[in-house]
């Protein structure tokens, strides 16, 4: 299960964040799923499938705080 690592960031940074890793022209839909989980829907597999691949992600400005992707539901769905 993906989750927030090392911290607590809003829905907003959440979205802060993915606006930064990437940079597509997307309304981004975040939903709080469970204590620091993420329900994200992302604009195509291939960008889902991108930050999957990452792995863990340091999230800007907050040292140590680290967002971990994970496929979670329907094909457009992850779990952060």
């Amino acid at each position: 299960m993906g989750r927030v690592k090392g911290g607590h960031i809003s829905v907003e940074q959440v979205i802060s964040e993915l606006k930064r890793l990437i940079p597509v022209q997307w309304s981004w839909e975040v939903k709080e799923h469970a204590e620091d989980a993420f329900l994200v829907t992302f604009p195509n597999i291939m960008e889902r499938n991108r930050l999957v691949g990452f792995g863990e992600v340091n999230v800007k400005h907050h040292p140590g705080i680290k967002l971990e992707f994970e496929v979670w539901g329907p094909e457009d769905e992850v779990m952060i």
